[in-house]
């Protein structure tokens, strides 16, 4: 709409017995591919006929014209897009239809789509969202397009207290929007950053599967031959699908399934049961996802999911890179997957295989360790041994020298943290042991401090 998506296709003739060598079929179509994309949109062209007087553009996209001279108005694709919304929370099942779908739908050639809550009569196929494998009186297959959504229901358990409480709980903290829905209405992003540990912030995170395109295509190259076929392409690609369609969902809805996999104790376990769901999936498939919640459970969840797609794919060359950031509730949406758009790219950048975080890529091996020292400090913060002005003090000292070219410069951070620590020694000499280990200016508490000390900062914060 408007170029804010450009399609790229591409396409090759080709013989039946060109599959023998379909390696060399696949190469042909990548350099296809390339060249279209050197030249987007080719079948536009300047015309008198395009222009025309000026409209008010739609509210939301701004891209299309208003259907009404009036402030606030849509165009049709938004009115019809506002429609869907309200119905995407109570929608179990999408229809295809020859005719006659109900509204509001979209329309492609032959056929319209369109979302159901009950039984699609009329409909001659439908996916259904839920994992749900029994017969059905129309051809339907299994597919988890609509993703999970946090309800009111999943917040009850989490914080494990009545609607009644809860209900005053929200309007006390000025977060409901709507008197009604009860447990199963949909948790709202001041909701989402309220539940929150620490800082009421809205947590995002944007995360990408590293080398896939050269997966495809390298990745079935064995002693010089090419086993590339079009059926194991279909596979690594359907499996790939499952991962983030189904595996990451799963972890989200029932997060107890994978405590054995994932090594969780009895309190991780129960912990992780309450606080999972509440994270919002915007989309998950294909091989990236963008999730949304309250930013502490949302980090927690971003290095068990690294942990999972590890265990799925047993090959350390295929690795996920991400962002992930903080975010006030009422930041628009576009513009948060613009700035982790940004954050992804500079993971990739750094190395692939990390995470961008708190203004640095770290290696995703190295972040259970920093959870460690930020849950340390968060404890040390919260019971007096280390003050905020001294983990502020660190973070000073850190963006001071790190950043410089000359080794021995940076090395001058050494004296004056030395310094500050005897602050630390007078309040607890147990504490200023552990802290003695960022005069280290290799270990990663010193390399990566801006992330745990924000870290821990963050959840010790208070609205």
């Amino acid at each position: 709409r408007g170029g804010s998506l450009v399609p790229h296709l591409a396409w090759v003739a080709f013989r039946g017995q060109d599959f023998q060598d379909f390696a060399a079929l696949l190469a042909r179509l990548h350099e296809a591919l390339a060249r279209a994309k050197l030249r987007p949109f080719p079948f536009l062209r300047s015309t008198e006929e395009t222009l025309g007087r000026p409209l008010r553009p739609c509210a939301a996209c701004g891209l299309k014209p208003a259907q009404k001279d009036e402030p606030g108005s849509l165009c049709g694709d938004c009115e019809r897009e506002k429609e869907v919304g309200g119905l995407l929370p109570r929608s179990d099942r999408v229809g295809f239809y020859p005719e006659g779908a109900p509204r509001p739908y979209f329309a492609f050639p032959g056929l319209k789509v369109a979302l159901k809550v009950e039984m699609v009569p009329g409909a001659f196929h439908a996916f259904r969202a839920d994992l749900d494998f029994s017969p059905w009186p129309i051809p339907s297959e299994v597919k988890p397009l609509l993703g999970h959504l946090p309800r009111v229901a999943h917040a009850l358990r989490a914080k494990g207290v009545s609607l009644a409480d809860y209900t005053a709980w929200a309007r006390g903290e000025g977060l409901l929007e709507e008197e009604e829905g009860g447990e199963e209405r949909v948790l709202t992003f001041g909701e989402l950053a309220a539940l929150s540990k620490g800082a009421p912030y809205l947590g995002a995170l944007m995360l990408d599967a590293d080398r896939m395109g050269e997966a495809f295509a390298t990745g079935y190259r064995r002693k010089g031959r090419d086993l590339a076929t079009p059926s194991r392409l279909a596979a690594l690609s359907r499996t790939l699908e499952v991962f983030f369609a189904t595996e990451v969902l799963s972890l989200l809805e029932t997060p107890g399934r994978y405590r054995e996999r994932l090594g969780w104790d009895d309190l991780e376990a129960r912990e992780k049961a309450e606080r999972y769901p509440l994270i919002y999936s915007v989309y998950s498939g294909g091989d990236d996802l963008f999730l949304l919640g309250p930013w502490n459970v949302l980090l927690d969840f971003a290095l068990d999911l690294e942990r999972l797609y590890g265990l799925f794919t047993q090959h350390e060359g295929l690795t996920l890179s991400g962002g992930f950031i903080l975010a006030g509730p009422s930041l628009p949406i576009p513009e948060l997957s613009r700035l982790l758009t940004r954050a992804e790219k500079a993971a990739k950048e750094a190395g692939r295989g990390r995470l961008f975080l708190f203004g640095q890529a770290v290696p995703w091996g190295e972040l259970p360790g920093l959870r460690a020292w930020a849950e340390a400090l968060s404890r040390d913060l919260r019971e007096g041994r280390v003050s905020r002005a001294q983990a502020y003090r660190w973070l000073s000292l850190w963006r001071r020298f790190s950043p410089l070219e000359d080794p021995g410069e940076r090395m001058r951070y050494k004296p004056l943290l030395a310094y500050a620590l005897r602050r630390v020694r007078e309040r607890d000499e147990g504490a200023w042991e552990r802290y003695l280990r960022l005069l280290d200016h290799q270990d990663p508490a010193w390399a990566y401090l801006p992330v745990w000390v924000q870290w821990a900062l963050y959840r010790e914060r208070r609205a």
